[in-house]
């Protein structure tokens, strides 16, 4: 790997949930550099050292698997990819730029969304995966979804992904997080996430990965609230309220409620209806067109909630929150949580947009349940909340260069 002194530059955005939304919540200086070599020229901090990624799919490669498949191919706006599809399943897929080769996402478990699809296909990151039908139009591979793009809208507009998925940094050490109104904690001050009885084993290993020890609850996890319109942050927090009842308190869903809220050791679409009903979406933006954006405020709102109006046992007072939010310790923090047993609701971003000449703050998102990571690569194993009924978004490898935010809960006694 290449590696260069340079300093670097915040850019804060708000985050949508699963379409591109524009947003301008804080004013902070920002860039959109057009090549990797611009990021050196806005260096403006010392002592920061960034590695240009050079990684490939040998490194990715296990015992038994090879590559199936290798294919080039693109965004809407000529940023490109390498998707490799892998035997006995699996698959990966990098981002290419200039000398840069970085890994984005793959799976040992699954083919991607891709695999079988024929037709001329498109990647817009995490989340995101086009294949063009024969009326020239843009179908969303997951969701069924057509869109038509106007190439003349294009001209001028410069939508690419973002440099600093394409190196990496050592990350100082920093315990600072933000919490939400359910109480101020910090990293190393939260407890094991169990209901105050200490975790003999908070964590285990599985492929390589450091997962909470009931990691299988995520890996086998079929019954979830129905990601529909971009509501993933619903999904997500649906997931995580499931996986509370069964190994916290099983009053996070009351016998009451189980006919409605439960199904099997997972959670229903009734569920993911009660939630979104809250109406917790960003300055209550949100459509059916260009989903429902929620930030790790408005998820902690919603369970806040919930906590209140469906549980019992007092849950509400004992259940905390912690999270990072606009790349603030967002990575070691998560990775903390998970240390002590707690899974983690991760917001993964991919693009900037440079539109006409000016900087907008425009990005893709999608929300994810985090239950493990592997810091020797920088990646992290998520449910994306996808495909009720299988387990094919299950165990999706992700880079942790896309995390924009997290949220965590766990109950204190």
């Amino acid at each position: 790997m290449l590696s260069i002194k340079v300093g670097t530059s915040m850019k804060i955005t708000r985050k949508r949930i699963t379409k591109l939304f524009i947003l301008g919540l804080f004013s902070c200086a920002s860039w959109t550099p057009n090549k990797l070599n611009s990021l050196v020229d806005s260096a403006s901090c010392d002592n920061v050292e960034m590695v240009i990624k050079q990684e490939h799919i040998d490194s990715f490669l296990k015992d038994s698997y090879y590559v199936e498949s290798e294919q080039e191919i693109c965004d809407f706006f000529g940023n490109e990819f390498k998707l490799y599809e892998l035997c006995p399943q699996g698959y990966a897929i990098y981002a290419i730029k200039d000398e840069a080769s970085a890994f984005i996402e793959g799976s040992y478990a699954s083919n991607s969304p891709f695999y079988g699809n024929d037709g001329e296909i498109y990647y817009l990151g995490l989340g995101e995966y086009y294949v063009k039908d024969e009326n020239n139009c843009f179908v969303d591979i997951i969701t069924n979804e057509k869109i038509s793009i106007d190439t003349d809208s294009l001209n001028g507009c410069d939508i690419e992904f973002r440099n600093d998925v394409f190196y990496k940094s050592v990350e100082i050490e920093d315990d600072s997080n933000f919490t939400s109104t359910f109480s101020f904690q910090m990293v190393d001050d939260v407890g094991d996430g169990g209901g105050g009885t200490p975790k003999a084993e908070p964590t285990t290993t599985y492929q390589g990965f450091t997962c909470i020890k009931d990691y299988e609850y995520f890996k086998n996890l079929t019954q979830f609230p129905y990601n529909e319109l971009g509501t993933c942050g619903i999904t997500a927090l649906g997931i995580i309220i499931g996986y509370m009842d069964e190994y916290i308190d099983s009053d996070y869903i009351t016998s009451e409620n189980e006919y409605l809220y439960k199904s099997g050791n997972g959670t229903t679409d009734e569920l993911g209806d009660l939630l979104f009903s809250y109406g917790n979406t960003l300055f209550g933006l949100g459509n059916k067109e260009k989903g429902y954006p929620m930030t790790a405020v408005e998820i902690n709102s919603t369970m806040n909630e919930y906590l209140k109006e469906e549980t019992t046992k007092d849950l509400y007072k004992h259940t905390k929150n912690n999270y990072g939010i606009l790349f603030v310790n967002t990575h070691n923090g998560t990775r903390k949580m998970m240390d002590k047993g707690i899974p983690v609701i991760l917001s993964m971003t991919s693009y900037y947009c440079n539109y006409k000449g000016e900087v907008n703050t425009e990005r893709k998102n999608h929300t994810v349940v985090a239950y493990g990571y592997n810091e020797s690569d920088d990646t992290f194993l998520v449910h994306l909340g996808w495909d009720n009924g299988y387990t094919t978004a299950a165990e999706i490898i992700v880079s942790d260069a896309n995390i924009y935010s997290y949220t965590a809960f766990y109950y204190e006694s």
